[in-house]
Formats: C-alpha cells, sequence, structure tokens
C-alpha cells in the first residue's frame, strides 16, 4: 500500500484521478447521510493531537452559550490515549470517521479533515485554520515538488471553506495554493495564538517550576524546522542540528537554560540528554507555555516567528543551511530583508549576539515585523465563532 501510494504522489495524473474517485466517493456517501443538526467534528494536524487552533476553537466554543447541548466529535489517531472532556473520539480516518463526518454540521480543522479530498456536502460549515503563516513555501510550491502543484491547478476554485489569516499577506498565499476564494477568508489571525495575550506572571512561574527552570536564569527557545529533504538509511526524516551543546553550555550556562523544540516528524531522531542547562520540550503541550515563558526566540525558517512576535521578544535566526533550503524548498520573503534579526550562518554567530543582546532594541524590531504581519491578534476565537454562527442562522 506505501508503495501505491508513493507512486500516486509522484505522478499528479494519478493523483488528480484518485481524489476524483474519492471525492465521487464521498459525494455517493453523502447521499445516503444528512448532515444532523448540532454536531461538530474537531481535526489536528490528521488526527495527531489534540492541540493547535482547532483545540483553542474547541474549549471557546464548548463554553458558549449558542453551542449547548451540541455533540462534538474529535477524530484522533489514537482515541484511547488521551481524555477530551465533553468529546467523543473516534478514530481517524475510519469507516466510523468518514461517516461522522459527513454527518456533522460543522467541521473544523488545521488542515487535512478530510485527507486533502476536498469534498464539502451542502448544508455543512468548514473551517481550515490552517497552521502556521508561510515563510517557506508550501503545498506543491516548493521547488523541489511540482507535482502537488499540476494537481491543485486543475481543482476547481473552494468557495465554501472558512479560511484564517493573519494579514494580507498569508491571504494572498493561501488563496493561490489552496486554490480558494478570497471571499471566504477571515481576518482572524490564529485562534491558537489568542492565548499568547493572557499569560500571568503566575502562570508563568509555574511553566518554569513544570520545566524545573533554576532561579531567575533567562529562557532561549529553540525551534528548527522541519527539513523533509534530510534522509536517514531507513528511509525517515531526521535532524542532526549543528550545534555543541557543551560549549553553549560554557558560555551561555551561567545566565540561560535552553529549551530545543523539533517538529513532530523528527522528534525521535534528536537524542537530546536533558542536563539542566538543555532540555528536549519536543512533546510538550501546549507549545504556547513555551513561547510565553522564553525571553528569546532562535528558530532558522519556522512560522514560529510570526508566532513569537505577538509577544515582542527578542528573535534570533539560525540559518546554517541556507543555500541548501533556498535551493530545495524557497520561500515567500527575503529572509534577510524581512525578518527583524541578521540572519546568521553558524553557532557562534548566535552565541555572541546572546550574549551582547541589547534587549529592548531587539523588541522593538519584533514588534515593527509584528505591525506587519500580525495585524489582528487577540481575538480569533470570537471571530471566527461568531462567522460559524452566521453561516448557520443563514442555513450554509
Amino acid at each position: 500500500m506505501n508503495i501505491i501510494i508513493s507512486i500516486i504522489k509522484t505522478n499528479p495524473k494519478l493523483m488528480d484521478i484518485s481524489y476524483r474517485i474519492a471525492r465521487f466517493g464521498l459525494k455517493v456517501a453523502a447521499l445516503f447521510i444528512p448532515a444532523k443538526e448540532k454536531t461538530m467534528m474537531f481535526a489536528s494536524f490528521s488526527g495527531r493531537n489534540y492541540d493547535d487552533s482547532p483545540r483553542a476553537l474547541y474549549e471557546y466554543i464548548i463554553k458558549h452559550p449558542e453551542f449547548q447541548g451540541w455533540t462534538f466529535y474529535w477524530g484522533m489517531i489514537e482515541p484511547d490515549k488521551k481524555s477530551i472532556p465533553n468529546a467523543k473520539q473516534i478514530k481517524f480516518g475510519s469507516i466510523l470517521y468518514w461517516r461522522t463526518l459527513l454527518s456533522c454540521q460543522v467541521w473544523i480543522g488545521n488542515g487535512g479533515i478530510d485527507k486533502g479530498i476536498d469534498y464539502t456536502p451542502k448544508k455543512r460549515v468548514v473551517v481550515n485554520t490552517w497552521h502556521g503563516t508561510p515563510m517557506k513555501r508550501i503545498e506543491g510550491e516548493e521547488n523541489s515538488n511540482q507535482v502537488l502543484k499540476k494537481y491543485r491547478n486543475s481543482k476547481p476554485i473552494d468557495t465554501r471553506t472558512l479560511r484564517c489569516c493573519q494579514s494580507d499577506y498569508d491571504k494572498e498565499i493561501f488563496a493561490r495554493v489552496f486554490r480558494a476564494s478570497k471571499n471566504c477568508f477571515i481576518m482572524s489571525g490564529l485562534p491558537r495564538n489568542d492565548s499568547l495575550l493572557s499569560y500571568t506572571q503566575n502562570k508563568i512561574r509555574e511553566i518554569r517550576e513544570k520545566l524545573r527552570i533554576e532561579g531567575n536564569k533567562k529562557i532561549i527557545l529553540y525551534m528548527p524546522t522541519y527539513r523533509e529533504f534530510e534522509i536517514n538509511d531507513n528511509n525517515n526524516t531526521y535532524m542532526e542540528i549543528p550545534v555543541d551543546l557543551k560549549k553553549w553550555q560554557n558560555k551561555l550556562g551561567d545566565q540561560y537554560c535552553l529549551l530545543v523544540r523539533a517538529h513532530y516528524a523528527v522528534v525521535e531522531s534528536l537524542n537530546i540528554i536533558n542536563n539542566g542547562f538543555v532540555n528536549d520540550v519536543s512533546k510538550y503541550s501546549p507549545l504556547n507555555d513555551l513561547y510565553a515563558v522564553s525571553d528569546i526566540l532562535i528558530s532558522d525558517y519556522s512560522s514560529a516567528f510570526f508566532d513569537y512576535a505577538i509577544l515582542g521578544r527578542p528573535m534570533l535566526c539560525f540559518a546554517y543551511d541556507l543555500e541548501r533550503y533556498e535551493r530545495e524548498r524557497g520561500f515567500y520573503i527575503d529572509i534577510h530583508k524581512e525578518l527583524p534579526c541578521v540572519v546568521m550562518r553558524n553557532e557562534d554567530q548566535i552565541i555572541d549576539s546572546i550574549l551582547s543582546m541589547n534587549f529592548e532594541e531587539e523588541s522593538k524590531k519584533t514588534r515593527f515585523f509584528a505591525s506587519k504581519y500580525l495585524p489582528c491578534e487577540g481575538n480569533a476565537c470570537k471571530v471566527v465563532t461568531d462567522k460559524i454562527l452566521e453561516m448557520l442562522k443563514n442555513n450554509v
């Protein structure tokens, strides 16, 4: 089966045919599965976890008086692994999942709730929050991936899915790569980011204690992005960060501690040993806790820059493989001009920058970046929920 899927993914015609068949199958099934009133399905990262913007919306919606008496479902790859209050969990991708999804009146996901089949029956409200503002190319526009782009360009324009965006910048990209009507975009920001503006000092102290951060040490959060072209002998993606953690500890350990957060696709390959200075927090949830307690963010080409900028704190760009990443993946922006920090190529530059940092000056640069790319943050859950209610009252 994996071989068949791999062949389909490398051939735009086969991909188009397979998705046409899947859409036809869902269309036929929907004839026999009408929408049930007051039912809602959520999924995050194709069922991998209970997190991100779908979780933020869910926790807002279940407290909303207009949704009292509704039945809520979560599609999860491992439905028995985590308890979700007030929700019924269903194994993502199972026959029961598809049957339940088709029957639900509202669908909320951050990409992939229907596995890219892109068929929405009538009388349903579908919300795609997506999962970050793209700095690197996505959805077939990557330099080394033209198959998906050819398939996407053969699809009709989507005029029904409600999509979150943070500014005109990501709206233009999403409209193009998803072939989406610009009339369906909600200029709301990401629901998952609402909570970034609500952390109290008491909550930050609790998180520091949970992470066992010593005394008053400042916290550096390092979040390298996913590199799909880094493949090991077992044909799995992995990450080998080009840093000497002993050097970092010797030079920074008196004043700082380091949190490392890897992409979920490479978590198992990090091999970091927690020692009081460095802490692997790749499986820590929620991510916003890590943003809230951190004093400095280090990343490379990740949408984390956009999320963390909401806090107005210093950010550093550690682009150790810039030429290769630009060649393999590509960017939507000139990172040298748009990021509010110098693009650094080796760990010594990063360490020196931290040791000599003027926090107030660097924070000003971040706030200016946020004013351009994140003009409407802090109220996304309400904005999106109000739009869902409007659609329901208008009978979709």
